[in-house]
């Protein structure tokens, strides 16, 4: 059955901690992923622009501007071991990982006929692969790009409110996983903890979480934080393949990747998808490409060599065992943290000159400055590039509200309201009496339940907020049941006839411990482990404790903390604690 199966690709999705296809599936059906509707451009006086030609030329300026680099890099390897040659175990591996319903590139190649080849043909690709990689030249068609304008909003008018989108040969893609897995290791080994982007096993939960607790802990101790959240213009637009070329030699890969590198990048050039066809192709002198496999990995290199060059000595931010913590990553969205407003100044001056020097900007409009502290009066005054930065109450960051009272109920609140709108969205089918309720109530924990728990893990849950949560559930059982208010049925009937039990906050509770021991566990969760065990330097004030991200979990299981983390090594009796909690 249809619903079925979209419930077991979103169940898959989910067990893999794949957050971001979870709800793109969501979006696809419940109809905001739609094909977009063409956007007419306005021109520098704001008056919209009819002629394709003159769409054309706007376009094709404004790719000139944004990717001109006067660069002229040449590359120099020093003196290494011969790379060694391609061989078809890796070919296979790279059209196994190949994902299909994805575009043609401009070559029209589609990821589905390159998963054609037998493995008799394969040798054809062998040996092509291994005279493009001791060449060290791409053919010419794998160089050519179509950029696709994404709207960031509905009423997009300027060209600088698109995301560009890569469209290239998926013979090229193939290659270049080949590449991605040779260079892995070495661009990945320098990476800090402090990077939650684009790396396995890591992602925004993880971000999120390390923010939240660290700075409940900072609450606690009576310890001021001031944040800086940095939003940079076209990040991934900007890097500069000179400074990316020494970055990664610096790294030590063997000189054919770099070359196949410099050479890809040295010679690329693109055209944009128009309504009326394709723009003049342009050469790309600066950025990584918004589509390729490589770019994740090579902005996340980048990005960490900003920060190591400007923080490396840095003895600002929140000290935590003695050690400072002066900023969480995820890729380029940045919370750059200090213990007082002329420390935070101070890391920013650094990092300015640093991203000045390596083509970097920050958007001083979309960047913000929030103060945790006792005193609600307390103000950062923060100037970057000499503009003051707003200071905020409350700021998105990763998609979820963050408060400078800490309060979790903003954000909580906002998820319910997402998920009943998800809910309504689809209330003619979770409503509809010929389906099965069993069926209806899987869609329901798959798709509605999925927006609602976003970020569940780096939630602090009060009794308030418990309410709610459960009062939520109900809501949804008696409109899948098409329960009036008027009907005066009792919470238990609805339960009765659902033939279920309250489940949400059950749900919640086991997820929020079960990552409880996975970060015990897990060598990756380096940074939450240390910031959720580790001293924060402060005092104490007077008073009861407010309430915390691991007082949950002590309240839950009944342990205290000490042996909830020595109890949580141990995975199988962990397990069982979290299979008991109810």
């Amino acid at each position: 059955m249809w619903m079925e199966e979209r419930c077991i690709e979103i169940e898959h999705l989910q067990d893999k901690h794949d957050l971001f296809n979870t709800h793109k599936k969501i979006k696809e059906v419940t109809g905001e992923l739609r094909k977009r509707s063409y956007t007419a451009l306005c021109n520098d006086d704001n008056k919209l622009i009819t002629n394709p030609i003159e769409e054309e030329e706007v376009w094709t300026k404004y790719i000139e501007n944004l990717f001109k680099d006067n660069d002229t890099f040449q590359l120099t390897t020093r003196e290494r071991e011969p790379s060694p040659p391609i061989i078809k175990d890796e070919i296979v591996r790279a059209l196994k990982e190949i994902k299909t319903g994805k575009a043609a590139g401009p070559d029209g190649i589609y990821p589905e006929i390159l998963k054609l080849i037998n493995t008799d043909n394969i040798v054809i690709l062998v040996e092509l692969f291994n005279n493009i990689y001791q060449a060290g030249e791409l053919p010419k068609d794998w160089l050519k790009s179509i950029f696709i304008p994404i709207p960031k909003k509905s009423n997009a008018r300027k060209c600088e409110q698109f995301r560009l989108i890569s469209l290239m040969s998926q013979t090229l893609k193939l290659y270049l996983k080949i590449i991605h897995r040779r260079i892995y290791r070495k661009c990945e080994a320098d990476v800090g903890v402090e990077q939650f982007g684009f790396r396995p096993g890591l992602g925004t939960r993880d971000a999120l979480f390390s923010l939240s607790v660290l700075l409940q802990k900072c609450r606690d101790q009576g310890k001021d934080v001031f944040i800086c959240f940095i939003d940079y213009a076209k990040a991934f637009d900007c890097v500069k393949h000179s400074e990316l070329m020494a970055i990664l030699d610096a790294k030590g890969l063997d000189n054919n990747d770099l070359q196949i590198l410099f050479y890809l990048y040295r010679h690329q050039v693109a055209s944009v998808r128009l309504e009326n066809g394709l723009t003049t192709e342009t050469p790309i002198n600066r950025g990584v490409r918004q589509g390729c496999v490589l770019s994740p990995l090579l902005f996340n290199d980048y990005s960490e060599s900003i920060f190591q060059k400007s923080l490396e000595h840095a003895n600002e931010g929140i000290k935590i065992n003695g050690k400072p913590l002066s900023n969480i990553r995820y890729a380029d969205d940045t919370a750059v943290l200090a213990d007082s407003a002329e420390d935070l100044q101070l890391l920013l001056n650094r990092l300015t000159r640093e991203e000045n020097d390596l083509g970097m900007k920050i958007n001083t409009t979309k960047t913000k400055v929030m103060v945790i502290s006792r005193n609600p009066n307390l103000q950062a005054n923060i100037t970057i590039y000499g503009k003051p930065i707003e200071q905020v109450a409350r700021f998105k960051y990763l998609g979820c509200w963050l408060t400078d009272n800490l309060d979790p109920d903003l954000e909580i609140r906002t998820r319910i309201e997402m998920a009943r709108a998800t809910f309504l969205k689809m209330k003619t089918l979770l409503a509809d009496r010929s389906l099965r309720i069993t069926t209806r109530l899987r869609f329901v924990k798959c798709y509605v339940y999925s927006v609602l728990l976003y970020g569940v893990e780096a939630w602090t849950m009060k009794v308030s907020t418990m309410n709610r949560l459960e009062a939520f559930e109900m809501w949804i059982y008696r409109r899948m049941l098409r329960i009036s208010w008027v009907d005066h049925v009792t919470n238990d009937e609805v339960l009765r006839r659902m033939g279920e039990d309250r489940k949400l906050l059950t749900l919640i509770k086991r997820r929020k411990t079960a990552y409880l021991g996975h970060i015990s566990r897990h060598q990756r969760y380096e940074l939450p482990k240390l910031i959720m065990e580790g001293k924060i330097e402060g005092r104490r004030g007077p008073g009861r404790r407010q309430c915390s991200w691991l007082k949950n979990i002590r309240d839950w299981t009944g342990l205290d903390s000490h042996t909830l983390l020595r109890t949580a090594q141990d995975r199988t009796q962990f397990a069982e604690i979290v299979a008991n909690l109810r």
